[in-house]
């Protein structure tokens, strides 16, 4: 057994490793992000991958829906913890892959910080108890609002992703990672969660930054256009 945070007791998994049907899930999730990377980068170049946003939102929504069941059952006969871990484990798999190609070392140490979360997690069954992964999945929520921005460039969107930013990365993570530091320790996954923070909080001033500035970077894109329209009429 063990004691979680609100007094209460839990049973530990009698098995840790994934199953076979667990493996199948990871091994079909792997291929299928495979397929989609080598066919972005066939056809489109290695600059595409990232900027295939379907896909992106396909894998945070993904992740929040079943981060969400898992913790709201609770119960590894309904939605094992596992179930998220190897969903977003595949897909990080790859983004390793896309990052290295494209030498984009935020990103990199990101996917890598995802990846020793995921795996440690799997290899601790307190870890499971607890469904931390799935906690950290919910940040995923902050995804989706990028990805809608990154289309319009609008600042009504940019201010719905900023506060979504703060809500999921800023606030979220320093709520629910204490209470695993207080049953584990400072094991990898804690380490990794805290350098995922340190991360997301270095973008999340870069994010103000730009939030602060929107206004006055819109007004000098128009100027430029003006100037350039200007030039061409002069010609």
């Amino acid at each position: 057994m063990l004691v979680v945070g609100d007094g209460s007791e839990a049973q530990i998994p009698a098995f840790v490793d994934p199953s076979y049907p667990l493996k199948l899930f990871f091994g079909v999730n792997l291929l299928v992000w495979l397929v989609v990377y080598t066919s972005c980068t066939v056809r489109h170049g290695k600059e595409y991958f990232v900027k295939a946003l379907l896909w992106h939102d396909i894998h945070a929504i993904g992740l929040c829906i079943l981060s969400a069941l898992s913790l709201y059952f609770d119960d590894d006969k309904i939605c094992p913890e596992l179930v998220p871990i190897l969903f977003t484990l595949a897909y990080f798999t790859v983004d390793i892959i896309d990052c290295l190609v494209r030498i984009d070392a935020p990103f990199l140490v990101h996917a890598v910080l995802s990846i020793g979360i995921c795996v440690f997690a799997m290899r601790e069954p307190r870890y499971l108890v607890l469904r931390a992964v799935s906690c950290g999945g919910l940040t995923e929520l902050s995804s989706y609002p990028l990805h809608q921005w990154q289309r319009s460039k609008s600042k009504q969107d940019f201010v719905v992703f900023a506060i979504s930013f703060t809500a999921c990365r800023v606030l979220w993570i320093p709520y629910f990672l204490p209470r695993v530091y207080k049953e584990m320790g400072f094991g990898i996954p804690v380490i990794a969660g805290i350098g995922l923070f340190l991360l997301n909080f270095a973008w999340w001033f870069k994010i103000v930054h730009i939030l602060l500035n929107y206004e006055s970077r819109a007004e000098k894109a128009i100027v430029e256009r003006g100037v350039q329209l200007s030039r061409k009429k002069k010609s």
